[in-house]
Order: C-alpha cells, then sequence, then structure tokens
C-alpha cells in the first residue's frame, strides 16, 4: 500500500510500520519472513530517509537470508537489495553485493556430498519450525517438490533459539550461499554499473553448471540455468559473447538429464535463449 498510493497519509506511522516488518523480519516462521523480506525491501525503496535509523539492521538480515533454508527467501532478500539499491543507498548496497558474491559464487564446491534444502521440512511445524523427515525414502517422496511450511500460523520461538534469532531450521548449507550469490548476480545484471562485475563472475557460473557431487546439485543448477537466461537478456549480446563457448558443454550434459527434468528444461531453455541470440 505505501509504495502504491499517495505516500503521505503513511508518514504518520512509518516508525510503527517498520518496527512491525522488521519483527515479522526475525520471525521463526519462514512463510513470515518471506513476506516481510519483500515487504520491507518495497517500504525502504518507498521511504529511504524515513528508514534510515534501520536500514543497518536491514542491510543485515537482507544478506543473511541469501543463505536461508528457503529457496524463495533467498530469491527475495536478493530482489529486495537490489529494488533497495535502485532507489536509494547505491554505494553502500553495491559494495555489499560484489564482496558477498566474490566470497561465497564458489561455495558450493566445497559441499558435502549429503546436502539438505527445504525438501527435507514436513508441512507439520512444531513452534513455527517445519519438522525434518527422517529415513532413506526422503528424495523418492520430495524429487523436485518444494514443500510449505503452515508455521506462520504457529507461535514464535524464542528469541535467541537455533543457530541465528531469524528461525533458521538448520544451519547454512555451502550450496545454499552460491545459490543466494546466483540470484544476486541475477538481480544486479539489470544495473548498468554493475555489468562489468557480472561479466567478470561468467566464468566461474560456466563452472557450476559441473557441480554434481552432492544430492541437491540440481537444485542449484535448476537455478544456474535460469538465470543465467535472464543475465544473457540483462547484459546483451555482446558483453556475452565471449562467454558463449564456455557455457555449451555444462548445459548440453545437463538438458539431456533424465533424473531431474526440472533442472534439464532450465539447461534447454538456457540453449534457446543463447540460440535466439547468436543462432
Amino acid at each position: 500500500m505505501a509504495a502504491e498510493v499517495d505516500k503521505e497519509p503513511f508518514r504518520p506511522f512509518i516508525t510503527p510500520m517498520i518496527n512491525a516488518l522488521l519483527d515479522c523480519f526475525k520471525d521463526a516462521s519462514w512463510p513470515v519472513r518471506d513476506c516481510a523480506c519483500l515487504a520491507c525491501g518495497h517500504f525502504v525503496a518507498t521511504f529511504p530517509e524515513e528508514s534510515e535509523p534501520v536500514f543497518e539492521e536491514l542491510c543485515h538480515l537482507w544478506i543473511e537470508h541469501l543463505s536461508d533454508n528457503i529457496q524463495s527467501v533467498r530469491e527475495h532478500s536478493a530482489q529486495s537489495i537490489v529494488e533497495v539499491m535502485r532507489h536509494a543507498y547505491k554505494d553502500v548496497l553495491e559494495a555489499k553485493v560484489t564482496e558477498y558474491i566474490t566470497e561465497n559464487l564458489m561455495k558450493a564446491k566445497g559441499q558435502k556430498n549429503e546436502s539438505v534444502k527445504n525438501s527435507n521440512l514436513q508441512n507439520e511445524t512444531q513452534f513455527g519450525v517445519a519438522k525434518q523427515i527422517e529415513g532413506p525414502g526422503e528424495e523418492a517422496g520430495h524429487n523436485d517438490n518444494q514443500l510449505y511450511s503452515c508455521g506462520s500460523l504457529a507461535p514464535k520461538l524464542k528469541r535467541g533459539g537455533g543457530c541465528m534469532d531469524h528461525g533458521f531450521a538448520r544451519a547454512k548449507e555451502q550450496w545454499e550461499l552460491t545459490d543466494g550469490s546466483i540470484f544476486l548476480l541475477r538481480e544486479i545484471s539489470g544495473i548498468e554499473s554493475l555489468q562489468p562485475f557480472v561479466v567478470k563472475q561468467l566464468e566461474n557460473l560456466s563452472n557450476l553448471g559441473y557441480i554434481d557431487h552432492f544430492k541437491h546439485s540440481h537444485s542449484l543448477k535448476e537455478n544456474l540455468f535460469k538465470s543465467l537466461a535472464k543475465i544473457l537478456k540483462a547484459l546483451g549480446k555482446k558483453p556475452f559473447r565471449e562467454y558463449v563457448d564456455l557455457f555449451l558443454d555444462p548445459a548440453f550434459r545437463n538438458a539431456k538429464s533424465q533424473e531431474h527434468q526440472n533442472m534439464a528444461v532450465a539447461a534447454q531453455d538456457f540453449l534457446l535463449a543463447m540460440e535466439s541470440v547468436y543462432g
């Protein structure tokens, strides 16, 4: 509402509204954090000066949630950072974004073989955090599906529980740091001043297409190829041309996958995107 209608009626209520959003961003339930993450981005972009007292804390939360257990939270954190960057705090956020990507983009190479993702969470929750599915049948029953928690209806966990006070159900995985970095690269590829930085990361992105040593590598590569199609469109024909050959082999390898159809379709779509640009 604040972003879409006249700002003036909202000005007397800015402080309580941003405090409420900030509190929700720390909720133990991931659906609440997911919505609050985007809402905070819209709010700060609309009221950048008025949000300055909480900007540092919000910035910390967005950065931390780039490696959240839930992929949509990682994606929305990247979107929120870049939305704010387009309206305010550009220099500060550019520095934080480039530092994060440089440090974390290739973390998936160090991922242990036994990875976990949000698919090991049941819809059933206890105190706002989804239970993990136990036993060897996890992958067979939940392959390529995103499950949702009903934790938004459950009471909050006490602050300070778990590995952070943001309600993470488990410690972050190395591949999730890479996944968040890919989302960030996708979002900043449309910002002209950061496009040279994105181009410098293309070789690393091509190398991620070969990673398959951990269980959920297909989820990472699905995001990789979906994001690459958007990065190609944002950068345009000339900046990407030098790197086309680097992507052909990993894209074709993954496009042929029979086991992980979502990843295969993403790789196929990326190849079609390159064909439409380069023939």
